[in-house]
């Protein structure tokens, strides 16, 4: 059930957003990857990566989501 909130909540981020935790946290069942294979696999700038990643973590950290998944996992 967790598992699938995540993916749920991973889904609703935008598609690179969404790519770049995949890849970086190992949730993709290839395991985690550094900024430079990312960035690599997507042809950008690891720095483009980064951004990405500071966004998307930003975005689950937000208060109605942490709510949501409060209500809905616990």
């Amino acid at each position: 059930m967790l598992l699938l909130e995540i993916f749920f909540q991973l889904d609703s981020l935008k598609p690179k957003e969404s790519l770049v935790l995949r890849q970086r946290y190992g949730l993709d069942g290839k395991g985690d990857r550094t900024l430079g294979e990312i960035a690599g696999n997507l042809n950008i700038s690891r720095e483009m990566v980064r951004k990405h990643e500071v966004k998307a973590l930003m975005k689950l950290k937000h208060p109605a989501r942490v709510d949501y998944l409060r209500r809905h996992v616990v």
